[in-house]
């Protein structure tokens, strides 16, 4: 646990550090969000749960830049139950107010879903039904180039291209309450059969301009399985803290 723990550790501060440097700069505008959540139980049960994420990102009228990791690791009984690390990088260009083209790339780790890596990276396009300061929805549809390996031995290797869809929304319900939510769908175009579903809607309460408290919900749905012994869905529940710079 502490080798998985120093790797989110890293992830984590790594964005950190970036903004706090251009944060003492005239030109600001870097924008850094940060979710910390931990669970320890003991007695009957001992649990550990260790949930790291961050949203970095930069925004101009012709370029955006976003980077996001998310990170889980979780023990029962001294068993790891779920180590799982996901990281997305997209630079998007803006046409018009609305309408943009983007590259994307990624990386995740799951060995609990079957998988020791899945890595992707390609074109799309993208467009913002809203784009207000208090309200945010866009759509994205790429064509991504997918490398897959599978933890369980026979450790097999897959390289496919995928059609993927994601939504992307932001909604300040009040002033200090604010919605957000995602989800992606990704289908491989040499195996229909094999396609993958991931969300997150998440509540954010604001206490002052930095820190936030939050309840999220994630779903990682796969639907043809690299071993039999995998299941299809993953849920997690998380209420975090929540740092913005």
């Amino acid at each position: 646990m502490k080798k998985i723990i120093k790797l989110y550790i890293c992830i984590f501060f790594i964005p950190l550090s970036l903004c706090y440097a251009v944060e003492h700069k005239e030109d600001k505008k870097w924008q850094l969000h940060l979710e910390l959540s931990f669970v320890k139980t003991g007695g009957n049960t001992n649990t550990e749960t260790v949930s790291l994420k961050f949203d970095t990102s930069r925004k101009n009228l012709t370029n955006k830049f976003f980077l996001k990791g998310n990170g889980l690791y979780a023990k029962t009984e001294e068993e790891e139950s779920a180590a799982r690390l996901d990281i997305k990088g997209r630079w998007e260009r803006m046409f018009t107010e609305y309408l943009f083209s983007f590259i994307t790339t990624g990386f995740l780790t799951d060995r609990f879903s079957g998988y020791e890596y899945r890595i992707n990276g390609g074109p799309g396009v993208g467009y913002y039904l809203i784009q207000k300061e208090d309200k945010e929805i866009k759509i994205l549809s790429s064509l991504l180039f997918y490398k897959d390996r599978e933890y369980m031995y026979p450790f097999k290797e897959d390289s496919y291209t995928s059609a993927d869809l994601e939504a992307f929304i932001k909604v300040g319900l009040t002033k200090n309450l604010f919605l957000k939510g995602y989800v992606s769908y990704s289908v491989s175009l040499n195996d229909r059969e094999k396609y993958f579903i991931s969300g997150d809607i998440s509540l954010e309460v604001s206490i002052n301009t930095n820190i936030s408290m939050g309840i999220g919900y994630q779903i990682y749905y796969q639907n043809k399985l690299p071993d039999p012994s995998v299941k299809r869905l993953d849920t997690t529940f998380l209420t975090s803290l929540i740092i913005n710079i």
